[in-house]
């Protein structure tokens, strides 16, 4: 079986929110109550608009599966690799 693809973690984590009664209530910042999206996702999807406006996001069939997407992905990776590469 594969390894668990490293995400990064929360985009952007709270530490804080308010409750319905308007409290601030503490919430976990890198457990399962963090919500929303990855730090990979993020990344892949900054990726995506530099891949765009570089014009590579429009040469894929209809029904097919984009390039661009898999190297979005691929360069989000590699960030994250290169994060935790340096102290």
């Amino acid at each position: 079986m594969s390894d668990p693809i490293d995400d990064g973690g929360p985009a952007f984590p709270q530490q804080h929110v308010q409750d319905g009664g308007g409290r601030w209530v503490e919430i976990a910042v890198y457990g399962t109550q963090a919500t929303g999206m990855s730090l990979r996702q993020h990344y892949a999807g900054l990726a995506m608009q530099a891949l765009i406006h570089e014009g590579a996001g429009y040469n894929s069939l209809p029904g097919q599966i984009n390039p661009t997407c898999d190297t979005a992905v691929d360069w989000a990776d590699s960030l994250l690799r290169a994060l935790k590469a340096k102290p």
